[in-house]
């Protein structure tokens, strides 16, 4: 089942490759950032994604930042945002950067993306 256009942010390559390879058998079509955020928009811009995931595990503060710069971008405000993993306060903060964004756990996080893009599909 194709699911749509993720883009991944991930401060850790390893785990955004494993993580892209697992969602990519489930359907979607993944592009990953490991190093710049602004780069990630720039990317972005030039090819929207359904859905934008940040691991907060490493760095919780430039995923901040890189789904802030998302969030404000001309094409892709109405980006779905799902903040997914770190700790509480990475979360709690994340919530405050960008507060229309969906929070959930590493587990979670498929379930989170299939909900997301089907109710943006219907809405």
């Amino acid at each position: 089942m194709k699911r749509g256009k993720l883009y991944l942010i991930d401060w850790n390559e390893a785990s955004a490759s494993a993580l892209a390879q697992s969602l990519e058998a489930d359907g979607w079509s993944v592009r990953t950032e490991t190093v710049d955020g602004a780069r990630a928009v720039l990317h972005m811009m030039d090819d929207a994604p359904d859905v934008v995931a940040v691991d907060l595990a490493r760095l919780p503060s430039h995923g901040r930042e890189a789904a802030r710069a998302v969030r404000t971008a001309k094409n892709l405000g109405g980006t779905p945002i799902v903040f997914f993993g770190g700790t509480d306060e990475a979360r709690s903060k994340a919530a405050g950067a960008v507060p229309d964004a969906t929070i959930t756990t590493p587990d979670e996080l498929p379930h989170v993306l299939a909900r997301l893009v089907i109710r943006s599909a219907e809405g």
